[in-house]
């Protein structure tokens, strides 16, 4: 059985840093308040604006846990995320 998560890009444009929702509404609840702190926080007015690019919204299929899976990040090697994603698919984006 695959479990899967929700998640968000926090910088907009970039898959370096996200944030990670159980539901689908939560992320994009929570992308959609984000973009409109780092709107606010720019006080560069126009949400239409090239200057905000929109945030990424997507679905990540989970590996299962296991001993195996788990070793290399308590050991340093790998992130958890790196290592528990099987695949990230773009779902959708916050305009």
């Amino acid at each position: 059985m695959m479990s899967y998560l929700f998640a968000f890009q926090i910088v907009p444009g970039s898959d370096d840093l996200l944030g990670y929702c159980i539901t689908l509404e939560e992320a994009v609840t929570k992308a959609a308040a984000h973009r409109k702190q780092l709107i606010r926080s720019q006080a560069l007015g126009d949400e239409d604006s090239p200057l905000h690019p929109p945030i990424a919204l997507y679905q990540l299929d989970l590996h299962p846990i296991t001993l195996e899976l788990l070793l290399p990040v308590f050991n340093r090697q790998h992130d958890l995320p790196e290592s528990l994603i099987a695949q990230m698919t773009q779902i959708g984006a916050i305009e």
